[in-house]
């Protein structure tokens, strides 16, 4: 194992064969074109050490590796110490441990880089890029820093090429010129991240640019964005967001998903993430439609984690029975083996799409089960119509109660979609179907409607929303442990269907 030190302090460059402190490589440029061993060798940056070119691409050209267990180490150290260890390592800034270009800064090669702090595309109006990889590199940046300082507005702070895997702990991205609109391109990992925005925030943050291209953002923070779109997937070919346990900004319309593109691959998934203290959103961004966790709408003793929601569903006109909207799934754990197990889900349905209850070829729970004794390969049970050409039947009317957060009012004036309850018809939601203002007292016809029934309010007109339910039988279950239920909407241009994510077993 060789140690290569890089420092421009005063002082350095002695033998500048990179041996010591002393003499140090007064580049980072510089030391790697040295025939440095992947997987072996360790490159040690002062924290001390700034570096810049004006002119041209700030090209660092790592040795290949053919697997991850020989990387290349490049890791920002405490400067005065000869041997550094763990305890050594820094975190670079702008005035030590750092790199800077006036074009782009580009890592090829592959390796771990611990603790750089990049500044990119200084004062530069004519790039098209800024800090990014070539295709087939794998990288892992962590406690790192990236600037972006440049004016073009298609400059970005990362963007990988071909099958390039980057992947990001612990790093901060800042973006200094609110024109950038950074395109994100090939397969990344960044897991507690920090975005900051020192010249103002873009219209949109990320752009896709790049067919079968995966994202997955795990405990970031965005709240400093102010623009208008987070994420967007636009690019007709595989975009797939994931955004999991991060800090959004409080804007709504963060995240869409053109509906031109295909079914199930440019979806946007924001798991647990949002700008308050909840710990139950749950969003889903698809080619068919979009989920939404709601707090308005509930069933009573449902879903809830502190505070009770639902899943709010809707679709558009591309959604088909075949290429149907698949929700986000959800899992029970199951001691019961040796017998068949009820699996049962509730929702509830808006008046406006149905004028009964839902067919099973409109909403649907698929289940999956252990139903093997020797493998824990699951059953798979598909609960819509058996085929194409197959009847769908109606699903089976629900007696549960749901409940809102707000109750009708006298005098009160209703736009077409409001949900309200009322005391004499409790566990019935009412939607607003005809816009206008209520009676000044509650008409006698909300206490006896029934579900799909409507009641004449004044000049509104509402109409009783439809509980219903779906219960699957499994076969013997052989195994404790999850059983999964798929929920799937297949039915087009949905107003609004209401699922309780709580799985009830019997």
């Amino acid at each position: 194992m060789t140690a290569y030190f890089v420092s421009s302090a005063s002082g350095a460059g002695g033998a500048g064969n990179g041996s010591s402190w002393a003499n140090a490589y007064l580049t980072l440029a510089a030391c790697l074109a040295r025939p440095i061993v992947a997987g072996t060798d360790n490159v040690f940056v002062g924290d001390d050490h700034t570096e810049f070119t004006s002119t041209t691409n700030l090209n660092f050209n790592f040795p290949g590796f053919s697997t991850t267990s020989t990387p290349n180490h490049l890791w920002v150290v405490d400067h005065t110490k000869a041997s550094p260890t763990s305890a050594d390592l820094k975190t670079g800034t702008a005035t030590g441990g750092m790199v800077s270009g006036d074009a782009n800064v580009i890592f090829n090669g592959n390796g771990h880089i611990y603790g750089l702090y990049v500044i990119c595309a200084i004062g530069n109006s004519t790039t098209t890029g800024a800090i990014l990889t070539q295709s087939a590199n794998t990288f892992l940046f962590e406690n790192c820093s990236f600037v972006n300082r440049g004016t073009n507005a298609l400059q970005r702070i990362f963007q990988a090429a071909g099958s390039a895997y980057q992947e990001f702990k612990n790093c901060v991205f800042s973006c200094e010129n609110a024109a950038q609109s950074p395109i994100v391109s090939g397969w990344k990992k960044l897991i507690n991240c920090t975005f900051l925005f020192a010249g103002g925030s873009p219209s949109q943050l990320f752009l896709p640019s790049l067919t079968n291209s995966n994202l997955i953002f795990e405990g970031c923070d965005f709240s400093a964005f102010s623009g208008t779109t987070l994420a967007s997937s636009n690019s007709n070919g595989n975009m797939l967001f994931i955004f999991k346990d991060c800090k959004l900004p409080a804007i709504t319309g963060l995240f869409t998903v053109a509906a031109a593109l295909r079914p199930q691959q440019n979806s946007i998934y924001v798991i647990n993430c949002d700008s308050g203290a909840t710990n139950y959103k749950n969003d889903l961004y698809d080619y068919c439609g979009e989920l939404h966790t709601v707090a308005s709408v509930f069933r009573t003793s449902g879903a809830s984690q502190g505070t009770p929601y639902s899943w709010l569903v809707t679709t558009n006109a591309n959604n088909l029975w075949h290429f149907q909207f698949k929700l986000l799934p959800l899992s029970i754990w199951n001691v019961t083996t040796g017998a068949a197990v009820n699996v049962a889900v509730e929702g509830i349905a808006d008046p406006r799409d149905f004028s009964a209850l839902p067919n099973n070829d409109d909403v649907w729970f698929d289940v999956e089960a252990l139903e093997n004794t020797s493998y824990p390969t699951g059953t798979y049970h598909r609960n819509t119509k058996p085929s194409p050409l197959g009847g769908a039947t109606a699903l089976t009317a629900s007696t549960v109660a749901w409940d809102c957060t707000t109750l009708r009012a006298n005098s009160t004036a209703y736009s077409v979609g409001d949900i309200r309850k009322v005391a004499s018809n409790a566990g019935r939601l009412f939607v607003c179907t005809i816009a206008g203002t209520s009676a000044s007292s509650e008409p006698g016809g909300y206490a006896t409607a029934i579900d799909g029934g409507t009641v004449t309010d004044g000049g509104a007109t509402f109409k009783a929303m439809w509980r219903f339910k779906q219960t699957v039988a499994t076969g013997t279950v052989r195994l404790a442990g999850l059983i999964t239920v798929y929920p799937n909407v297949g039915k087009a241009s949905l107003n609004g269907i209401y699922i309780d994510p709580m799985i009830t077993l019997s």
